[in-house]
């Protein structure tokens, strides 16, 4: 039996009254709702009023045929189903209506039984409900799909701005020691230039002067620095790949991490190979990577720790280049580095521009975390799928 909230519209097309009339009265029993047409032409003119569920159509009828309803409904309601009423043994018949799309049955007349109809109509209301529940299901699907790949670019966009704001307050402070330092020698030149003495200075006060000027020079430099970095590393790329140099990410990342490290009294050491290939990926997936993997190792370090920073080229023709970040100290003991939530991004990440992440034990103690990324020198290298903007 059908289930239907209510009675489903079933088109009956016959030339033949007695019959049409006969089809029609067996459908309403079975709780259907019928239209009764007396051929093709007038079939057709009420497909463009409304849809029905199935059709039951003669096939040899005056003025247009079954296989003008069956295509009128294939065009106005594909998911409409059609079963075709045919002379016994007109395999031609059935055979163009198979060709002309949405035959889901045939009968041939005359009919034995006349409920026979019903039953065929049955099934093609069975067959039209799966359908539509099939569509419903894969219109849930694509709804949660969709949701989900919304969530995970917003994760992976939750640790990046993770990463900023760790960073943020380091920023802050680095910009604002040299701006402090900037004002107050602006203060002390605008005083000295502006007195009356500016002229008669001696010697001595000159040079004080002109090391003031590149004091000046320095923090402005200083300030501009670290502005820079921190610009490439928030401009949004929308997840561009280019070529890049593993060294100039790592040092931008350095420019914003360092003072960081340093306030919580943990020493820094970098060695930067010169022969690295060049990788594919955005430069700010690239030092989100290389942040989160310092402020873990950083973390993991601790005050009178040691965290290291090296480069290696591996291989040649395919080469790679190797990241390796290490950390030494008295929490090193720990797993923090390979369990931290920056590595989960990192590795994601890694992933996606087809390299990979490996922690090991440092032979000389603590951890190393070895992120490795294809040289361009590797044939066929598939282009980087990046979910972050």
């Amino acid at each position: 039996m059908i289930n239907s909230d209510k009675p489903l519209r079933i088109l009956v097309v016959d030339d033949e009254q007695n019959l049409r009339l006969l089809l029609g009265r067996q459908l309403q029993m079975s709780g259907h709702e019928i239209c009764l047409a007396a051929d093709g032409l007038e079939a057709i003119a009420s497909l463009e009023q409304e849809e029905f569920s199935v059709i039951l159509s003669d096939m040899s009828m005056p003025g247009a045929d079954g296989l003008d309803v069956l295509r009128a409904a294939k065009h106005r309601w594909p998911r409409t189903e059609v079963i075709v009423l045919t002379a016994h043994g007109s395999l031609e018949n059935v055979l163009a209506a198979v060709r002309a799309g949405n035959l889901f049955d045939y009968l041939t007349k005359p009919l034995a039984d006349i409920q026979e109809a019903s039953l065929a109509v049955n099934r093609a209301l069975e067959r039209r409900n799966l359908c539509a529940e099939n569509l419903r299901l894969k219109s849930e699907l694509d709804a949660a799909f969709d949701e989900l790949r919304e969530n995970a670019k917003e994760l992976v966009e939750t640790g990046k701005m993770v990463s900023v704001g760790q960073i943020a307050d380091t920023v802050a402070k680095q910009i604002n020691a040299p701006l402090q330092s900037v004002i107050e020698l602006a203060s002390y030149l605008n005083t000295k230039l502006g007195s009356s003495e500016a002229g008669e200075m001696e010697p001595s006060d000159q040079q004080r002067m002109l090391h003031a000027l590149r004091r000046v020079d320095h923090a402005a430099r200083e300030c501009q620095n670290t502005v820079d970095a921190l610009l490439r590393y928030t401009k949004a790329d929308a997840g561009h790949s280019r070529a890049q140099n593993i060294n100039d990410v790592l040092r931008d990342t350095l420019t914003l991490i360092e003072p960081a490290v340093a306030a919580q009294g943990t020493e820094l050491g970098v060695e930067l190979a010169e022969d690295l290939p060049m990788v594919l990926g955005p430069a700010s997936s690239l030092q989100q990577v290389f942040t989160s993997l310092m402020l873990s190792a950083a973390a993991s370090a601790g005050p009178g720790g040691e965290v290291t920073v090296r480069t290696e080229r591996l291989g040649n023709r395919p080469s790679r280049a190797c990241a390796i970040f290490g950390a030494r100290g008295r929490r090193a003991s720990q797993p923090d580095i390979a369990t931290r939530r920056g590595l989960e991004i990192a590795d994601s990440i890694v992933r996606d521009l087809h390299g990979e992440i490996e922690v090991s034990a440092n032979p000389d103690g603590g951890e190393l975390v070895a992120v490795t990324l294809p040289g361009l020198d590797v044939e066929e290298l598939p282009t980087p799928q990046i979910r972050v903007a």
